[in-house]
């Protein structure tokens, strides 16, 4: 995890941090490897079951995945929660080819297919008798990369292009005031398309001196269409007129950066980066049924940049510092798009602008045994922030827009203590606590700024180890989560209560089970008391228990 402003090197929207996910390299399991996996929950009846196979040689290997998952309404301690159901499948394939040590080229392609999706009634969706769900909901990306490594001074080549397709059907349907039958219905048909890709090259300029130079864009077109319907009270249904509230909606963007590390010693390195992005925006129609014809197009280019500083006073300590500026352009939905989430339906607004910062974060990291450890604290002061606020709007419940300057501070921190038995095998014993704390403030207004999580701590016992020769490996764990009450609120926002929620993991995973290398199995309780209570600003109660048990058989 990469906290502060990673746009230097991940683009215009990394203004906070950058989460980055290392995946196990295919090329290193020889042979045919694979799983079956099923879940079940209880809470809302989830089913799910995963397939996994793959063929690695040393110059190729072949990989697919799909899970298929159905699941009814959850349950809260109290009551059902409407519309929250899901039927969906997710498919994963994969090719790779190493016709050279140095050299790989790889293809991926993931698709999610949903045939029936439910948003989740809210209180505001109560208010005004709608209910909204998504009977085809499907995502579609292929990713083409090539890599290269140690090629003389260049150390790292590495090239990616992707494609997105996004198609979405939208109904909703209002009722009447007794809930009794549907008065009107909504039926939105939209795709969304975006390209683009990214290359850099990582160079060893000395012993000490490391160069990264590269580029990156992306193209994004949209395209929705709506019709209405009405119903008689004889539940006649009449059709109206076919819509389109935008078509061809557009937004391109081109960068360039480039970041240098110096490793002054083995106690000591620096790094500085910079980055210029251009981004523009057309369109050229309504922007939802009704409403008058928008006409825009907006250019935005910013320069940013990146320090930082990391210092080893002793093996396995780390202290991190850095300061940067960075950049966000409004994204295309945050401009044009009415989109439904489980807090309300928000609305684009046109006339955002690009939103700015200033970042400073410290931290210190340890694994000093029996001692791990990790502190970390920032500000960001930010400028035209990208922001939502309430709307009496019929189709929308938020807007986006921008405050002209807010600020933001806080603080992570984790500590957990690892004792082994004399053979460091067996027994371990973990326990562990972890907080995360932010303020936020409307500097424009001078109020709390909106939509600030509550104080949250977690802690909890995990106890591991091997007990040979049944068990490859098992785990127990018994966890717990405090958010503390949020009362210091933006202006029309709801203060929310404390909580604490309890869960319980356990695992265990046998060697040689019949014709499989290995068997997983798992359950774990969540919400172990069946506690009532609400996340801060969420529109429905918690989840209540819900056991979920999980197996999955490996060759």
């Amino acid at each position: 995890m990469i906290r502060g402003p990673g746009s230097v090197l991940y683009g215009s929207d990394a203004l906070g941090g950058v989460v980055n996910m290392i995946t196990k390299d295919p090329f290193k399991e020889l042979g045919l490897r694979g799983s079956h996996g099923a879940l079940y929950s209880t809470n809302n009846r989830e089913f799910s079951h995963s397939h996994r196979v793959q063929y690695s040689a040393e110059k190729f290997y072949v990989a697919a995945r799909a899970r298929l998952r159905d699941a009814e309404n959850f349950h809260t301690p109290t009551e059902e929660v409407d519309n929250t159901f899901y039927h969906d499948t997710s498919l994963n394939f994969g090719v790779g080819l190493r016709p050279h040590p140095k050299h790989t080229i790889r293809v991926d392609s993931q698709h999610y297919m949903a045939s029936s999706l439910g948003k989740g009634a809210t209180d505001l969706d109560d208010e005004k008798r709608r209910r909204i769900f998504f009977p085809d909901d499907q995502n579609h990306r292929v990713v083409l990369k090539y890599e290269a490594e140690e090629l003389g001074a260049v150390e790292r080549i590495n090239t990616s292009v992707f494609s997105n397709w996004t198609k979405r059907r939208q109904q909703i349907d209002i009722y009447t005031t007794d809930w009794e039958r549907r008065q009107l219905q909504t039926r939105k048909e939209g795709d969304f398309w975006n390209g683009g890709g990214q290359t850099y090259l990582t160079a060893k300029l000395s012993a000490t001196d490391r160069l990264t130079v590269g580029a990156d864009g992306y193209y994004k077109i949209l395209n929705q269409k709506s019709k209405g319907y009405g119903f008689l009270d004889d539940g006649t249904k009449i059709a109206g007129d076919e819509e389109r509230a935008y078509d061809d909606a557009k937004m391109w963007a081109e960068g360039v950066f480039a970041q240098n590390r110096w490793d002054i010693s083995k106690l000591f390195s620096t790094s500085l980066g910079v980055r210029y992005d251009w981004v523009t925006s057309h369109v050229d129609q309504p922007l939802r049924p009704g409403e008058e014809k928008v006409q825009k197009t907006a250019t935005d280019q910013a320069l940013s940049g990146g320090l930082g500083f990391l210092l080893h006073p002793v093996e396995r300590l780390t202290i991190a510092a850095n300061a940067g500026r960075a950049f966000r352009a409004p994204t295309l939905e945050e401009k044009f798009i009415a989109k439904p989430t489980c807090f309300g339906v928000y609305c684009g607004n046109p006339d955002l602008t690009p939103e700015t910062s200033w970042s400073f974060d410290l931290g210190v990291k340890g694994d000093l045994y029996p001692v791990i450890f990790e502190v970390y604290g920032y500000y960001t002061r930010l400028y035209d922030m990208i922001n939502i606020t309430p709307t009496e709007a019929e189709d929308c419940d938020y807007i986006y827009d921008n405050i002209e300057e807010a600020q933001l501070a806080g603080t992570e921190a984790f500590l957990a203590l690892e004792f082994w038995d004399i053979y460091r095998t067996y027994l371990g014993l973990r326990p562990y606590v972890s907080f995360s704390y932010v303020v936020g403030d409307n500097l424009t207004k001078d109020e709390p700024l909106c939509r600030i999580p509550p104080l949250e701590v977690e802690s909890g016992l995990r106890i591991f180890g091997r007990a040979k020769p049944a068990l490859k490996d098992y785990y127990l764990e018994l966890s717990g989560t405090y958010n503390a009450k949020q009362d210091r609120v933006a202006e029309g926002e709801e203060k929310s209560d404390e909580f604490f929620i309890a869960n319980l993991k356990l695992g265990i995973t046998y060697g040689k089970f019949l014709v499989f290398r290995s068997a997983d199995v798992s359950v774990k309780v969540e919400n172990l008391f069946n506690t009532e209570y609400r996340h801060h600003l969420s529109k429905f109660d918690g989840k209540g228990r819900d056991v979920r048990l999980a197996v999955r058989l490996n060759y």
